[in-house]
């Protein structure tokens, strides 16, 4: 977790180099990040996870291939 902690923070590696990390500035910003993978050489989506601020809310939801949320996790900020 960062010294400044924001609405989120999201960290990741990749091929187990550097953690890459991010997270919106302003407290009423929020974030999107979409995970995408090959399937038969065409790139389909796996997972897409976003997070918002509203009215003093944190809400972040987490949808599947098809668009469909299935896990959506909200907070008071």
């Amino acid at each position: 977790m960062p010294r400044n902690v924001r609405n989120w923070w999201v960290t990741g590696k990749v091929d187990g180099g550097r953690p890459v990390s991010f997270g919106p500035q302003a407290g009423d910003q929020g974030f999107s990040l979409t995970v995408q993978q090959r399937d038969n050489g065409a790139v389909t989506t796996a997972l897409h996870l976003e997070g918002y601020w509203l009215d003093g809310t944190l809400t972040l939801k987490v949808a599947g291939p098809d668009g469909v949320v299935f896990h959506e996790h909200v907070t008071h900020r």
